[in-house]
């Protein structure tokens, strides 16, 4: 049992020591018979192996895989609308057309975020801008509590950004009081709306 585990372990040691990389090119003496080391050479990484005191090599190629990792957030965004002016009250404001001059790889961005901000006070009730920063939710939503539509759709495509506001609806509302808890409905005609994109 003992010689048992004294070989595992001598043959994992060997495995071990033929994984480490070495500089240089090494002698045939520097190899076991049928031994093989890895070394980093003028060719890149090489490896050796001795068969019949004759050493052999094989130049290791390079593989560039594409790398899988997604931006990291705290990554300066490749697009930044800034705070646009969305007011469905103002057809110079209900609608935009933002070119972002980037180029995807599979037709849309890796990552998209879209923020809304009270930049400009709530419509119902009555109410001074608060610029407190909300995630956009998308799409058109009914306020379950009311009967009330609110919503404004932001599009991409591979030249530009959409924005369009609509009059029948309001462009956002919310149920949380200026605390951060649920509150009272707030509906916005016009809002503050940024777009960010990496491509």
């Amino acid at each position: 049992m003992a010689r048992s585990q004294e070989l595992r372990r001598v043959e994992n040691k060997k495995r071990t020591l033929g994984l480490q990389l070495k500089h240089g090119i090494p002698n045939v003496n520097d190899l076991r018979e049928g031994g093989n080391e890895f070394r980093s050479t003028s060719e890149g990484v090489v490896e050796y192996i001795k068969l019949n005191n004759v050493l052999y090599k094989q130049v290791l190629e390079q593989v560039n895989v594409p790398s899988t990792v997604q931006p990291a957030i705290s990554q300066a965004s490749d697009y930044d609308s800034g705070w646009i002016d969305v007011d469905r009250t103002d057809t110079d404001k209900d609608t935009y057309t933002l070119p972002h001059d980037l180029t995807f790889n599979s037709y849309s961005p890796t990552l998209c975020q879209i923020f809304l901000c009270d930049l400009y006070g709530a419509t119902s009730p009555s109410a001074s801008a608060t610029n407190i920063v909300y995630p956009y939710r998308g799409g058109f939503e009914l306020d379950i509590g009311g009967s009330n539509w609110g919503g404004t759709d932001v599009r991409i495509d591979d030249t530009n950004v959409y924005i369009q506001a609509y009059a029948s609806y309001y462009a956002f509302w919310t149920y949380q009081d200026d605390s951060g808890t649920a509150g009272t409905h707030k509906y916005f005609s016009r809002i503050g709306l940024k777009v960010l994109l990496w491509k």
